[in-house]
């Protein structure tokens, strides 16, 4: 029979094999939709979305990786926001942003997300309470040409591409994305999507 460090020992090494596949995986899809969108060979597919049932499909699949350092994820969309965007898209931009809110968030946090009207736009924002970002980082976030092993404090890092492939994104669906962050007091950002003409 295995002694218990050792069966803790295997848990811990497949634990780590686990999340390094998902982040390998999550690397691959961002790669591969931000090289089609450079180079035009994507499908863009506006439609009428409910976003809350947006939310709840991409909330369902890190629901896993949200459980593992026991962040809770909840959505305060309400159902009348309907937005005219890529449904793919949309799903992309919320998947980055709240994988990126569980990797900055301390064991215990909290990510939310909401949305509210704002003339003809809807500004959906994925907000959390975890390290923050200095000031001097925030306008470097969106940029292709910066290191992001350079920005913030997290043991977790990232390549940046998410971000990237978000603005991208944003931007092809005719919106644009920002941060509001105080540093060791959590990052909200958010985002711009066209209101759905009814």
């Amino acid at each position: 029979e295995l002694e218990s460090d050792h069966i803790e020992e295997v848990v811990k090494m497949a634990r780590m094999i686990n999340v390094s596949a998902k982040s390998g995986r999550s690397l691959l899809e961002n790669l591969l939709e931000w090289a089609r969108s450079q180079t035009g060979v994507f499908n863009f597919y506006p439609e009428e979305l409910n976003l809350k049932y947006i939310a709840n499909e991409v909330l369902e699949s890190q629901g896993n990786n949200a459980i593992q350092k026991n962040i809770c994820i909840s959505s305060e969309m309400a159902n009348g926001m309907l937005a005219y965007a890529d449904g793919n898209m949309i799903k992309t931009i919320l998947r980055n942003l709240i994988s990126n809110g569980i990797k900055f968030t301390n064991l215990g946090g909290k990510i939310t997300l909401s949305a509210m009207k704002d003339e003809g736009f809807i500004i959906c924002s994925v907000a959390d309470d975890g390290i923050g970002i200095e000031p001097s980082d925030v306008d470097k976030l969106f940029r292709i040409d910066i290191n992001p092993n350079t920005i913030g404090n997290s043991t977790e890092k990232g390549t940046g591409l998410g971000l990237i492939l978000c603005k991208e994104f944003v931007e092809i669906n005719g919106g644009k994305i920002w941060v509001e962050s105080e540093l060791g007091a959590g990052s909200t950002f958010k985002f711009s999507i066209p209101v759905a003409k009814i």
